[in-house]
């Protein structure tokens, strides 16, 4: 409505973070889809750095994701249990 790109990507998120994790909706599947892609890109920046600071803290982040990623299937686990 307003074609301001911002605010769309707050709505997304707020619209995540409400009925994602409190309803089991459909957003938890956006939000493992998009953590699995940023998980991507960070395994691959991992690569490429040379940095040893750096590739410390790209392996705290891939840790951090891939806790959140088995986080998000056990909530998708549970509400496809719920909805049978």
């Amino acid at each position: 409505m307003t074609s301001n790109s911002v605010f769309y990507s707050q709505i997304e998120d707020d619209t995540r973070s409400i009925y994602g994790r409190g309803l089991n909706y459909k957003p938890l599947q956006n939000e493992l889809q998009d953590t699995q892609k940023r998980l991507q890109r960070l395994l691959e920046a991992e690569q490429r750095e040379a940095d040893t600071d750096s590739r410390e803290r790209i392996k705290r982040a891939v840790k951090a994701h891939r806790e959140h990623i088995a986080e998000l299937e056990a909530m998708i686990a549970r509400a496809e249990k719920t909805q049978l």
